[in-house]
């Protein structure tokens, strides 16, 4: 009888321990050294490098291996509006510039897939550098 108990007692412990890594729950780490991850739909009109330095786990290194403006969780972008479009609201945002359908501002890196997917808003990119190309009368040479 003892024998039998013993044998119950185990085999409902592996049917429990399997059951329990069957499920989608995710286990504690008791390390405290889990990096959350960023489970935010990325959408199309969000341009790959700031992809990137959404997704990365150092944004400061990332950002000046690719030449973003970036500090205290924020990133100079260029938002390029639809027809018709305005500026999103109800986002830390700090205008630098504006032309026609282009407003360059500072935004949190954690609302960028956000912004890109308002309605006004047909892509998100960091702005870029102006460079002389010689037709205009400018000239790089020192």
């Amino acid at each position: 009888m003892t024998d039998r108990r013993s044998l119950l007692a185990w085999t409902g412990g592996i049917l429990a321990v399997g059951i329990a890594g069957c499920t989608d729950t995710p286990s504690a780490d008791t390390t405290g050294t889990e990096t959350p991850t960023r489970s935010t739909t990325i959408p199309d009109a969000l341009d790959d490098t700031l992809v990137g330095l959404y997704q990365a786990e150092n944004r400061t290194d990332y950002a000046a291996t690719h030449d973003l403006m970036y500090a205290d969780g924020r990133v100079d972008v260029v938002m390029v509006l639809t027809d018709g479009g305005n500026l999103p609201t109800g986002y830390d945002l700090t205008v630098t510039a504006h032309h026609d359908h282009l407003i360059q501002a500072r935004a949190r890196v954690s609302d960028l897939p956000a912004l890109a997917q308002e309605d006004g808003v047909r892509y998100v990119r960091p702005p870029r550098t102006g460079t002389a190309d010689g037709a205009s009368g400018v000239s790089t040479d020192a």
